[in-house]
């Protein structure tokens, strides 16, 4: 069997596979436009802003690209109530991610982060983020954890640093993923620590000793 073959028999296999995302969600934004003069207030260049584009990021995009493999994706995280949210659950509920443990927190804001560019070239990166995430959204999240992971074939984490690992949800991960494929995405440490078979992806280009298979 082919090499091709094989790979189209894997994609197939998904469309039987259940998989909870779990983690930090967010808005990825992406501003083009064309430079032709500088600022006056400083030695910066003007963009002219012509194209707008959004899409989901962190867990939310780990959802997507595992719902476009063919997977049925649960998905659950944390956001605001406000406009970056709305366009995130828009786009995941187009998309077919079930995003039913995705909690919109009141004063809470939507990680999202804007890529500025012009010539296909990157000029900058606006990150707006959230504080400290509220105790209460953390513990609402994670009494959504045993219904969230049941009959689930998969569970991946995506830990960026944004919180929505810590607290009560951590608490409520570590242990119970025994037995299912784990795999942690990201950059933060939570997730490689709740699960007892965990695969530490490419997020992590710091610390490549933290790569595993961790057999039991």
């Amino acid at each position: 069997m082919s090499a091709v073959t094989d790979y189209k028999e894997l994609f197939k296999s998904f469309s039987s596979v259940r998989i909870g995302v779990i983690g930090d969600v967010m808005l990825d934004g992406w501003w083009s436009g064309s430079i032709d003069r500088l600022c006056r207030e400083a030695p910066a260049p003007v963009v002219e802003v012509g194209q707008r584009k959004f899409s989901p990021g962190g867990a939310a995009n780990t959802a997507m690209n595992l719902t476009a493999l063919g997977a049925k994706v649960r998905l659950a995280g944390l956001t605001g109530r406000d406009d970056a949210s709305a366009e995130l659950l828009r786009q995941l509920g187009d998309s077919g991610v079930d995003a039913t443990y995705v909690d919109q927190v009141a004063g809470l804001t939507t990680t999202t982060k804007i890529r500025i560019s012009s010539g296909g070239q990157i000029l900058l990166r606006l990150d707006e983020v959230a504080g400290e995430t509220p105790a209460e959204a953390l513990s609402r999240l994670a009494q959504c954890i045993p219904q969230l992971l049941q009959d689930q074939d998969a569970v991946v984490l995506c830990d960026y640093g944004a919180g929505a690992l810590s607290g009560a949800v951590r608490s409520a991960l570590f242990g119970r993923a025994a037995g299912t494929l784990g795999s942690s995405a990201g950059r933060g440490r939570a997730s490689a620590t709740c699960l007892g078979r965990t695969e530490t992806g490419p997020g992590h280009p710091e610390r490549p000793g933290s790569c595993r298979h961790a057999r039991h």
